[in-house]
């Protein structure tokens, strides 16, 4: 219906389920996946381009997968993101590797050679504003 591939979640028929972080985390992804495509942009004459999903790292060096990508053309230029969605259960030594890796491939001409872009951004979607204070706060 909203044309990306299925990626169901991996468990036993017979699991009993009592919290699905990766349920959850994947449910946030489809929303603001539905939100940037059907949704009307408030940018006169922008237009949703694409969306890309990940199950595996972006390129061999790496080992980051983001949660989604898309692609808004503008009249001036096209807006490039990676999306990364923080329900809070992962570190702050899991977020600064991430910074780090998403720096890495800003800079080795990895991201212009694979997606025809000359740049990129990092959308970082929290679930609280505390956490988003402290994934924003200096180390």
């Amino acid at each position: 219906m909203v044309d990306v591939p299925f990626r169901g979640p991996r468990r036993r028929n017979d699991e009993v389920i009592v919290a699905d972080f990766f349920l959850a985390h994947q449910f946030a992804i489809n929303e603001i996946y539905c939100d940037v495509k059907y949704r009307p942009i408030p940018i006169p004459e922008a237009k949703f381009e694409k969306w890309i999903s990940f199950n595996k790292p972006l390129d061999s060096g790496t080992r980051l997968i983001p949660d989604g990508y898309f692609e808004i053309r503008t009249p001036q230029k096209m807006l490039c993101a990676f999306l990364e969605v923080d329900l809070g259960n992962e570190g702050l030594s899991v977020w600064k590797r991430k910074v780090e890796s998403y720096l890495q491939y800003a800079i080795s001409g990895e991201f212009e050679k694979r997606f025809g872009q000359p740049q990129f951004r990092v959308l970082v979607i929290a679930n609280t504003g505390r956490r988003m204070h402290s994934l924003q706060a200096p180390r």
